[in-house]
């Protein structure tokens, strides 16, 4: 259904994936790119588009900020409900979390609560 399509069609227009002109979706240049990539070449793009998106920006100063890069998530959790509609804030932080961790930008441990850079970013 729409409903379904309709996030996915967003995330890759917020990723510079496609462009949406009064409901018509085409590929970007960078979209091209990316479906012609490797797997690795992929997550490296999906990393550097994430680092230009302000939850991801802010996600990534608040952990290198910490001495281990590590944090409680009820600090994103905060943040999301600050900044963004606070009544979604855990399906927010759900594609935040798979986004990150897609792109080997962040790291999560589920039973600890903790978010991670995943390595040196």
């Amino acid at each position: 259904s729409l409903d379904d399509i309709h996030p996915i069609t967003e995330g890759a227009e917020l990723l510079g994936l496609v462009s949406i002109d009064r409901g018509d979706i085409a590929m970007t240049p960078l979209g091209k790119t990316f479906v012609d990539a490797d797997v690795n070449t992929r997550k490296k793009m999906f990393r550097d588009r994430l680092k230009q998106i302000p939850p991801f920006q802010h996600l990534i100063t608040a952990l290198k900020r910490r001495s281990s890069s590590r944090m409680k998530d009820d600090v994103m959790y905060k943040f999301l409900r600050e900044h963004l509609v606070p009544d979604d804030v855990q399906h927010v932080f759900s594609h935040l979390i798979e986004w990150g961790r897609y792109g080997e930008l962040i790291g999560y441990d589920p039973d600890e609560h903790v978010i991670y850079l995943d390595q040196e970013n």
